[in-house]
């Protein structure tokens, strides 16, 4: 394997950089070489920016399919780095990745985050509409040029790796890279003294309907009586917040359904830390078939009880390591017959140490990074 130190790699994302938990994990395995960041910018940031051995370089619009603006920079960047391996980050860059990769005659790996046909049909907007019709036809024709196109692919979940191979990708050319935590995340796992003998049922993340946050706030309410010293706490923003808020109105809760709003990803370990139990009541639906959740990971690390949906990533890994319950998705009454199971249950912390156990044996970045790595290594 080459030392590295005079490798440049270049990670194409179509966000705005810093922050991303996900590049963060990227970069610290590529300490060996060097790291170009090309991404998105915001106004007020500057163009480009160095941080050790990283350098970031921001682009002013949209980083679109076609976007030739985005596509000349990309080819700039590349050649005046000497870059040696691209890698994209998602689908909406495939192309431009795909293309400079191509024009400056390097390789290109396609970190594949989820789904992103089914999660466009998911996320049910407006905008999408043309995008997704006929069963979001030319999202998933564009997906497999893409992962046909790419020298690598790299999925987040094993589900994921078999529905490509079952559209007929080749599996040796797709490796999963999950998104575990950091060995510093798993050093430390709080659990402070409950507030007053509370015990808070902790929701992370993105507040939209695909999401079943409503689910959670129906099943709690269902509870509630039952369990006075109980809390709901929802830490995260989407589209459908005042909807959610506005239900747990309805219900009489709103007293004990706490709304955090937008936190930062510290803010949410400290959450995690305070509560009791967390849930990932995400709706099945093809999308969610493939993919693992972050936060799921980030629970167990934290030695917390997880309460999911049976979306089969997710279902597979609490059942194997025994680390939370299951319930049926979209089903308000068998959430919180499980909310309740483990408000009842004395040994609750146990499944917890189950999950912090899993993480730390299997479920962590630097095992998932040895895979990175090694990928990186063989391409280059």
């Amino acid at each position: 394997m080459h030392d590295g130190k005079d490798v440049a790699i270049a990670i194409l994302w179509q966000g705005v950089y810093p922050w991303d938990v996900r590049i963060e994990k990227f970069i610290r395995a590529l300490g060996r070489y060097k790291v170009i960041v090309i991404c998105r910018a915001r106004r007020g940031m500057s163009r480009r920016e160095v941080n050790g051995n990283v350098e970031i370089f921001r682009i002013g619009t949209l980083p679109v399919p076609f976007n030739f603006y985005w596509l000349v920079r990309c080819v700039q960047i590349l050649r005046k780095k000497n870059v040696s391996l691209v890698i994209f980050r998602d689908l909406p860059v495939a192309w431009l990745g795909i293309i400079a990769a191509r024009l400056t005659g390097v390789p290109a790996i396609f970190d594949m985050a989820e789904n992103y046909p089914a999660a466009l049909m998911a996320y049910d907007r407006k905008r999408y509409k043309l995008v997704v019709a006929g069963n979001a036809f030319l999202p998933r024709l564009y997906e497999k040029w893409a992962v046909n196109m790419s020298s690598h692919v790299i999925v987040v979940a094993d589900e994921q790796k078999e529905r490509l191979v079952n559209g007929g990708a080749a599996p040796g050319k797709i490796t999963a890279v999950l998104n575990t935590p950091c060995a510093e995340q798993i050093a430390g796992c709080p659990v402070p003294a409950a507030r007053n003998g509370e015990k808070r049922l902790l929701y992370t993340g993105k507040i939209d309907a695909h999401r079943g946050v409503d689910v959670a706030v129906r099943a709690f309410a269902a509870i509630a009586e039952k369990y006075p010293y109980a809390v709901l706490v929802i830490a995260g923003s989407g589209r459908d917040s005042e909807k959610i808020k506005l239900s747990a109105r309805q219900f009489g809760i709103e007293g004990r359904v706490r709304f955090t709003g937008w936190v930062s990803h510290d803010e949410v370990y400290r959450h995690i830390a305070a509560s009791y139990a967390c849930l990932i009541p995400h709706i099945v639906s093809e999308h969610t078939r493939t993919t693992l959740p972050n936060k799921l990971f980030d629970y167990m690390a934290m030695s917390k009880p997880v309460i999911s949906s049976d979306m089969p990533p997710v279902e597979s890994i609490i059942s194997r390591y025994r680390c939370g319950l299951i319930f049926k998705s979209g089903d308000a009454a068998s959430l919180a017959m499980q909310m309740a199971a483990l408000l009842d249950n004395p040994h609750a912390s146990g499944l917890g140490q189950n999950g912090s156990r899993a993480v730390r044996e299997i479920f962590n970045w630097p095992r998932d990074s040895a895979a990175l790595q090694k990928i990186i290594g063989e391409i280059i």
